[in-house]
């Protein structure tokens, strides 16, 4: 009774204890052997499989947030405050979406997911994490350490850092050059990837825009931002809303105006290292809708690609 009913059961629960102190807590695959191919077995599985899912549906940030929305009686509860925290935002936004989806019908999933791959991966191997995905939008976020505890503007940073170096091994260095160089490596690689190519070669599609291939724009801004639980008890996300969140989507607007792939504003900017500093390019002085204050923006000039993979 024991091996066959108590124990697995006690391993379900020590699972969800675990994974309500933890929400991204690593979940063990189950052997395919012995007690495990009993009833209790099966439920094991589907248990693992779920919170996956789960994990993988909320993302990083998610998983915390809703994980926090959830009472000690395991109900959500979305009416709750949210709380104020520090991070670098990141806008990329995939071009002529519009005509790629009318063109490519069921098939713009295929693509838009091979895009998603391509940015994710790239923001997740440079300590940031993927939220949103809004049609061809993407919001990526890099936390800074410790940001829900301090809940300062990132900005005030910025500018005092301006008259002394930020060398890039410290954590404010580290976090714009991770940031930068995600949207760098997913823009080359979505130039470079094959499998995107094939895919844009769709008859429609070059008939309508000929010679068309992937591109995208890319927006950052660092500042604060209230992290929560957006929605209601049928339907609910995990985001982040501030005029900061804003404003990395407006630069990423602007990219066509200054026919750029990477627009960076001056915060951000300030928050490099001063070795990254030197790659960019200063492009202007402007006031942007949304900000009271005028900053300067900057750029990173892509260079051409025929990989298929960015090294590190």
């Amino acid at each position: 009774m024991c091996r066959l009913i108590i124990h697995p059961l006690a391993k379900m629960a020590k699972i969800v204890k675990n994974l309500t102190l933890n929400p991204l807590a690593r979940i063990e695959d189950t052997a395919e052997s012995g007690v495990n191919n009993l009833e209790t077995g099966f439920v094991e599985r589907a248990l693992k499989k779920f919170v996956k899912l789960l994990q993988i549906a909320f993302g990083e940030a998610g998983a915390e947030i809703i994980g926090q929305n959830i009472g000690a009686d395991g109900d959500l509860n979305p009416m709750i405050a949210g709380r104020k925290m520090s991070a670098i935002f990141g806008f990329a936004i995939v071009r002529n979406f519009s005509d790629c989806t009318e063109c490519l019908q069921e098939d713009v999933m295929v693509f838009v997911n091979t895009i998603a791959e391509i940015v994710h991966r790239a923001v997740k191997d440079n300590n940031g994490a993927p939220n949103k995905n809004i049609g061809e939008a993407f919001l990526l976020v890099w936390r800074q350490a410790g940001s829900e505890v301090e809940a300062h503007n990132v900005q005030d940073d910025a500018h005092s850092s301006s008259n002394r170096s930020c060398h890039s091994g410290t954590s404010k260095g580290s976090m714009a050059d991770s940031a930068l160089k995600s949207f760098i490596r997913a823009a080359l690689e979505v130039q470079a990837s094959e499998h995107l190519r094939k895919i844009t070669d769709h008859q429609k599609i070059q008939e309508r825009l000929p010679g068309f291939h992937v591109s995208m724009g890319f927006g950052l801004h660092v500042g604060w931002a209230i992290e929560g639980a957006i929605g209601s008890m049928r339907k609910i996300d995990a985001s982040y809303l501030s005029p900061n969140v804003n404003l990395a989507a407006r630069l990423e607007s602007g990219c066509h105006q200054f026919h750029v792939d990477i627009l960076i504003s001056e915060d951000t900017y300030r928050l490099l290292s001063p070795r990254v500093q030197m790659l960019c390019r200063r492009l202007d002085r402007v006031t942007v809708k949304g900000s009271e204050q005028p900053m300067s923006l900057y750029t990173y000039d892509l260079p051409p690609s025929s990989a298929k993979t960015v090294s590190e």
